[in-house]
């Protein structure tokens, strides 16, 4: 019976892309492994930026007695530090759309922010993983397979 995987011929290559549709519902989520890596590291990388925020606040409740450098100081890194806990937040909801296989464009950008250097959880750490997710994302029968 051709529905069982034992029964198909064995096939040198491990690492072989599924042959069908079939094949491809059978094996479960690809993007688990590399969503629950970038959950994980994103969830970590979130604690950076939020322990800096009580300092700028206060930084900031001192508006009044700083001096014009020291405004656009306070600006730039207002900015830096939204920014970041924005893409962070971004990674950190499309690994959870990754793994849930609901909502491809979340996972789609997730992942590439993952990708991009100054936005990945621990630079090097994430980049590979933001990689493997994009990967997956676009095998054969994956995005149908998405709510």
């Amino acid at each position: 019976n051709g529905d069982n995987l034992l029964d198909r011929p064995w096939d040198p290559n491990p690492y072989a892309a599924p042959s069908s549709h079939r094949d491809a519902d059978r094996i479960g989520n690809p993007l688990v492994v590399p969503g629950l890596a970038l959950l994980v590291l994103s969830s970590l990388f979130l604690l950076i930026p939020l322990a800096l925020l009580p300092g700028l606040i206060i930084q900031l409740l001192q508006y009044e007695t700083a001096t014009p450098e020291r405004v656009e100081e306070l600006g730039g890194r207002t900015v830096v530090i939204i920014g970041w806990l924005g893409m962070t937040i971004s990674i950190l909801y499309g690994s959870i759309c990754m793994i849930r296989m609901k909502r491809f464009g979340m996972a789609f950008s997730g992942a590439i922010c993952a990708i991009v250097p100054c936005c990945s959880p621990f630079l090097v750490l994430g980049m590979p993983f933001g990689v493997w997710a994009l990967v997956a994302l676009f095998r054969t029968g994956v995005r149908e397979r998405f709510e």
